[in-house]
């Protein structure tokens, strides 16, 4: 969070060297894990290719096996496969977010993009705003408090910040109200 003469600007950016680092590093490693355990447990070697062949031909006297195959195949590459998307969709392409709040204006600007694509730039109104909201997030094993931003013309709320300081977070979204932003 910067502020400049009342001009309040939060930011969610994702530098480009922490999307390198997962694209370079962090896909490959699980791409290599899953690798390993496919080889390690054997998940396409002769015996699992008749076992599914026979499971395919009607020969349901090997269900068990076959569900213990169904099983280790989704741990050995279903977990890394989870794992990359999530590094590829929150890593690599998530749009980096700069909201800036101009009480003089009155107008909540949002900015998004990624480093390789233009911008996107939308400006709204105080009243186009229907609410800031201070909740406790119980995502994480301690209370995460996030002060979120909704706009009634957008889906989802903004997160503007988050921290497990709940005198911090109250303060800043006492600085919000005061601005003239409605409250919930």
């Amino acid at each position: 969070m910067e502020t400049d003469a009342m001009l309040i600007e939060y930011r969610d950016e994702t530098t480009p060297r922490v999307r390198l680092f997962i694209a370079v590093v962090v896909i490959p490693f699980m791409v290599i894990l899953a690798m390993n355990f496919i080889l390690a447990f054997g998940l396409f070697g002769r015996d699992a290719l008749d076992l599914v062949g026979s499971m395919l031909r009607g020969d349901f006297t090997r269900l068990g096996d076959f569900v213990g195959y169904l099983a280790l195949l989704l741990l050995c590459v279903g977990i890394p496969c989870v794992f990359i998307y999530a590094s590829i969709s929150k890593g690599v392409f998530a749009p980096n977010v700069v909201v800036t709040i101009d009480p003089s204006r009155q107008i909540v600007s949002i900015c998004r993009g990624v480093t390789w694509q233009s911008s996107h730039h939308a400006e709204y109104a105080f009243s186009d705003v229907a609410a800031i909201e201070l909740a406790n997030s119980s995502l994480t094993a301690s209370e995460q408090n996030e002060i979120s931003l909704r706009i009634r013309s957008l889906k989802r709320p903004l997160v503007l910040a988050a921290t497990f300081d709940a005198q911090a977070a109250a303060q800043e979204f006492q600085k919000l109200k005061e601005m003239g932003l409605p409250s919930r």
